[in-house]
């Protein structure tokens, strides 16, 4: 499990970009005790083209 930044960083991704797919329900990070979001390096993003 990985932070968003260094998620977003093995993409190629910005942080804001991942934030965004969030909003729109195509990721999904497990929160933390302390609202942090963390996610699995195996699972990237359902991109949209």
């Amino acid at each position: 499990m990985v932070n968003i930044s260094e998620f977003a960083s093995s993409l190629g991704l910005s942080r804001s970009t991942l934030l965004y797919y969030e909003k729109l329900g195509l990721l999904k990070g497990d929160r933390q005790l302390n609202s942090y979001r963390r996610y699995d390096e195996g699972k990237p993003p359902a991109i949209p083209s």
